[in-house]
């Protein structure tokens, strides 16, 4: 009877949820348009070029070892590129993908693609980069400028990697820091099942009585502990591996007897994201100049009592899942060091191939994919795909590089945060122009 009552309970929240949620969003719905709007205060315009003229702008002409990603192909290259062939060749042809502003199918996907392939699988670097001007149109994103100026690129690479940390699948001596499996009382409410004229959008939160509330923020589960013991899936020795591992989104678990597990994002609480960068610049904490998450992190090892009220600021919080292998990006697969990156799935469609042109920070060492030419200085073009997305990714003009395994990854990705130009590649008979 308990338990009846509690369903017919939960059943009436969530209606009067989402009549409240029709009145809100109900008109906005209907008049969405079918391509997302990109984020606000950054509009663009899409620049159509030629691969030659590509190749002298990235520098390529002038310094070939630059861009040896794309014309001198390794296997990290053809194994990401393979990665996302696999998963859209299991997609129907005709789903679409935004396509900066425009649309794509899996088939033209699926085309530019193999297409690529071909053209690596030839002998000589001079074939391939004839064969790449012969079949790819390039699209550049550019800013749009004030009236009167030119239009700028103004795309923010930053980096994440596959942490390393010890840990204990029970609780004892300095293993005292959960990461926790998605909680059995979050609810996940997608607007769509119950009414397509609602936005696309997923609500979390859980029944407390006769409401339905936003789910427990972090300070409320770091804090105040109103999670139970039994939820975790293995502890940490450091508050701090913990956060960077939520930041980062998957890890290697090291433990005690000497196995090695991989664990991954499984979910969140549905807050908002909040960053702790921020927040220790607008207190005065540590400098705009030059912040990264090594400061990050040194700050917050020294500052621990300081450092959870900083977390006030960022109420989202990540759950987690054990995998056989990792890390996994968002479509699934295993993602490559140095070739898959995140991108905003509203902009960008997935596998995309991508070419960012950037300068890469002092790092010692280096991950292995960074080849001799990136190495203390100077205008590297890496081909990338869209294999993943953030929380943080939003909008035309970011992009997360996922740098690897390890600490030398990890002190690359720290350090990553760099302006670049992008450009994008589709086989010219896909047809698509702006």
């Amino acid at each position: 009877m308990k338990r009846g009552r509690w369903l017919l309970l939960t059943a009436v929240a969530l209606v009067l949820l989402l009549a409240a949620l029709w009145l809100l969003f109900g008109p906005l719905g209907r008049r969405a348009k079918r391509v997302p709007e990109p984020e606000k205060g950054a509009p663009f315009h899409v620049e159509t070029l030629g691969f030659g003229q590509f190749l002298k702008e990235a520098g390529c002409v002038d310094n070939p070892s630059a861009c040896s990603s794309f014309l001198d192909p390794d296997e990290a290259s053809l194994e990401a590129l393979e990665a996302g062939l696999s998963w859209l060749k299991k997609r129907p042809s005709d789903e679409s993908y935004p396509f900066a502003g425009k649309r794509v199918t899996a088939a033209q996907l699926v085309a530019s693609l193999e297409r690529l392939k071909a053209v690596w699988g030839l002998k000589e670097r001079e074939e391939i980069e004839r064969a790449l001007d012969r079949h790819f149109t390039v699209f550049r994103l550019r800013r749009k400028a004030d009236s009167g100026r030119a239009a700028f690129a103004a795309l923010l690479v930053t980096g994440y990697y596959q942490p390393e940390v010890k840990g204990s699948l029970e609780r004892g001596g300095a293993f005292q820091y959960p990461l926790y499996a998605v909680p059995a009382d979050l609810l996940s409410v997608r607007l769509r099942d119950f009414d397509q004229a609602l936005p696309d959008r997923t609500l979390f939160g859980r029944v407390d009585g006769h409401r339905v509330l936003p789910y427990f923020s972090r300070f409320e589960i770091d804090a105040e502990n109103v999670l139970p013991d039994s939820l975790a899936l293995c502890w940490l020795e450091s508050y701090i591996d913990a956060l960077e591992i939520q930041i980062q989104g998957s890890a290697i678990i090291e433990l005690p007897d000497g196995a090695r597990r991989f664990i991954h994002y499984a979910a969140n609480n549905g807050r908002p994201y909040g960053s702790l960068g921020r927040w220790l610049i607008r207190h005065g904490y540590l400098p705009a100049d030059g912040l990264d998450w090594p400061a990050i992190r040194a700050w917050a090892e020294e500052n621990p009592g300081l450092l959870r009220q900083a977390m006030k600021a960022n109420p989202r919080y990540i759950f987690f899942r054990w995998e056989d292998d990792g890390p996994l990006g968002a479509l699934g697969f295993r993602i490559v060091p140095g070739r898959s990156a995140a991108m905003d799935p509203a902009i960008y469609p997935p596998g995309v191939p991508a070419i960012v042109r950037l300068d890469l920070p002092e790092a010692d060492p280096y991950p292995s994919w960074v080849g001799e030419t990136g190495k203390g200085g100077g205008k590297l073009a890496i081909m990338l795909f869209n294999h993943d997305k953030g929380s943080a990714i939003k909008g035309p003009f970011r992009l997360d590089l996922y740098c690897g395994t390890g600490p030398a990854a990890g002190a690359l990705a720290g350090r990553l945060k760099e302006r670049a130009e992008l450009y994008l590649l589709l086989d010219k008979e896909t047809g698509l122009s702006f």
